[in-house]
């Protein structure tokens, strides 16, 4: 499982270098692994970006297509609310011009009442930002 490997790049960049470690991810680990995993980033990751992509969950399964459907957006809130509690920082994301002004809000609200940041990442196409 990629997660096992994860753990041990994360744990050798921080005892071989030094480094901070960030993991991006969808926030659906818990699911893939079938367990809370957010204990084990304890110590090895310094900062999780989630992407939240949108505050709608039949939107997110659409966008997604993870194969846990619907159970996914819940899953991904949950593992936010739970990987805070082992990871110094933790920021959730949405893309700009993807979402309206008013979904924008209602991600930031989420992100609030989860106790995570909320980040709006630039759009990047073929290499270009575009505005």
């Amino acid at each position: 499982e990629a997660w096992e490997v994860l753990k041990r790049v994360a744990a050798y960049v921080k005892e071989a270098f030094g480094l901070p470690v960030r993991v991006n991810t969808n926030g659906q680990g818990s699911l893939i692994c079938g367990r809370d995993i957010a204990p084990e980033f304890a110590g090895l990751v310094d900062a999780v970006s989630i992407s939240l992509n949108t505050p709608n969950p039949e939107r997110y399964a659409e966008l997604t297509r993870s194969r846990f459907g619907e159970a996914a957006f819940p899953a991904m809130l949950d593992f936010a609310r739970e990987v805070k509690r082992y990871v110094p920082s933790v920021t959730m994301t949405t893309v700009e011009t993807t979402l309206t002004p008013e979904e924008e809000d209602a991600c930031r609200a989420i992100c609030e009442d989860l106790g995570v940041n909320y980040r709006i990442r630039l759009w990047v196409e073929e290499g270009k930002v575009t505005k």
